[in-house]
């Protein structure tokens, strides 16, 4: 497990237990490659990944999610503007 992961779990675990959030929507392990995960409770962080296969868009899913408190795991960008 990478120092990343460590810290997108602690994170996720925080904000579910201090329900800042209702749910936290990032990635989980599915095989070889990943697949969309949706965590509601502080003992599922768990099973959030962060890897290379994380590069798909999570933000389509919060249109379903509309009028909830939702924490959405996303790659920063680093570049010239």
């Amino acid at each position: 497990m990478s120092r990343a992961e460590d810290e997108l779990r602690s994170i996720a675990r925080s904000l579910l237990e201090n329900r800042v959030v209702e749910l936290v929507v990032g990635y989980e392990r599915y095989g070889k490659s990943v697949r969309p995960c949706f965590v509601s409770k502080p003992e599922e962080a768990g099973r959030l990944v962060w890897i290379p296969e994380c590069w798909f868009n999570l933000a389509k899913y919060l249109r379903s999610l509309r009028g909830r408190r939702v924490g959405v795991v996303a790659r920063g960008w680093v570049g010239k503007v």
